[in-house]
């Protein structure tokens, strides 16, 4: 099997104070035990090898190009994270892989203080960044697609959806699961004459994680097709 898929990632770091004001997360008994309260940890059982560890001093900000490798990580329809008097957000973590066989594949997860049901955009567009491309970033444009398949199943516990994402000449599967006030992502490169493989690490992610969606659990090569009548961008 040969899926391997590069993206070239790009790091630079500025210095800050950091400051720790953050309330306290009423947790959901649920979502507590599923990630046994450490959103990094539990996003770390991924089965994914090779994780991409940033090295700074815990007093810097840093910058990557990870919103054109992944445009759709953690980014939803008309959600404001950073309401400085309202904080929505309790924690917000990601782990990236350079994973031996997939290739550069993240996790990520959000604890919101208060439980909203989220959104996805179906489309990006964003020029490009000039600290990574210099005054010629002003003339480049990233664009990805979203794409609903039909592994799209919502309940009294949870919503869960997987799309294909068509971004910067690659395909990959994106898997998106919100329980409450967890919400979670992951996303890996998988060209479509690689579907059945793709599928498989699906459920290994759900199983290794501990997600138990019956949708992934029994899904087949055929719940992979792009649904044309989407549900999910409401």
């Amino acid at each position: 099997m040969k899926i391997k898929t590069f993206f070239f990632f790009f790091v630079t770091t500025l210095s800050f104070i950091s400051c720790n004001t953050k309330k306290p997360l009423e947790w959901d008994d649920d979502v507590a035990q599923l990630t046994n309260k450490n959103l990094k940890a539990w996003l770390r059982k991924a089965p994914f090898d090779n994780e991409w560890i940033i090295d700074n001093d815990g007093d810097a900000y840093v910058f990557t190009n990870l919103d054109q490798v992944f445009p759709f990580m953690g980014k939803f329809k008309g959600f404001e994270k950073t309401n400085k008097e309202n904080p929505p957000v309790y924690d917000e973590q990601s782990v990236i892989f350079k994973d031996s066989v997939w290739g550069e594949s993240f996790m990520y997860g959000m604890l919101l203080y208060q439980p909203q049901e989220l959104f996805l955009k179906d489309y990006y567009r964003e020029s490009g960044n000039v600290i990574f491309s210099g005054a010629d970033a002003l003339n480049e444009t990233y664009r990805a697609s979203l794409y609903e398949t039909y592994l799209y199943e919502e309940n009294d516990q949870y919503k869960a959806v997987v799309y294909w994402v068509n971004s910067n000449h690659t395909m990959y599967l994106f898997g998106f699961y919100q329980q409450g006030q967890l919400v979670f992502e992951t996303g890996f490169p998988c060209p479509k004459e690689n579907q059945m493989e793709g599928l498989e690490k699906l459920k290994q992610i759900n199983t290794a994680l501990g997600l138990n969606i019956k949708a992934w659990e029994n899904a087949t090569i055929n719940d992979l097709q792009v649904n044309p009548n989407a549900k999910s961008f409401n």
